[in-house]
């Protein structure tokens, strides 16, 4: 469904069950099936995978979000995703900032962090202290 001021560019696709809340979605965009984005933008050729839940947050350009019904992936909390980011699925983000051209794995947890480089993926982490 698509609910409030929300703007979807053109050629984009939205899969089924999904919800677009006062959010923008620029072109060329693919949204997976149950994804939920609400008060985001999500630039240029993003692929939002199945189930990804954002919301309050800036997506780059050609950004890849991986996420499924047994592993979802959250971005919350004004998170800043730099362009062509590749997050892969069961990744929790929230008020972070990500450089553009990282690649986070799967099952990452950051809280209020900058990851300026591939080293601060690893070191920045908080999965460990969460589990």
């Amino acid at each position: 469904s698509i609910e409030g001021a929300a703007l979807i560019g053109r050629h984009t696709r939205i899969g089924d069950h999904s919800k677009i809340a006062d959010s923008n979605i620029d072109n060329f965009c693919i949204i997976g099936e149950h994804a939920n984005i609400e008060r985001s933008a999500v630039l240029d050729a993003a692929k939002i995978g199945n189930y990804s839940n954002v919301s309050d947050s800036i997506l780059g350009r050609k950004v890849v979000v991986e996420s499924t019904r047994e592993n979802p992936t959250r971005i919350e909390s004004t998170s800043v995703i730099g362009n062509a980011v590749h997050i892969k699925e069961n990744c929790t983000i929230i008020k972070t900032r990500i450089n553009p051209h990282l690649t986070i794995p799967p099952g990452m947890i950051y809280i209020d962090k900058f990851l300026k480089s591939d080293e601060d993926i690893v070191q920045q982490s908080t999965r460990e202290a969460l589990v």
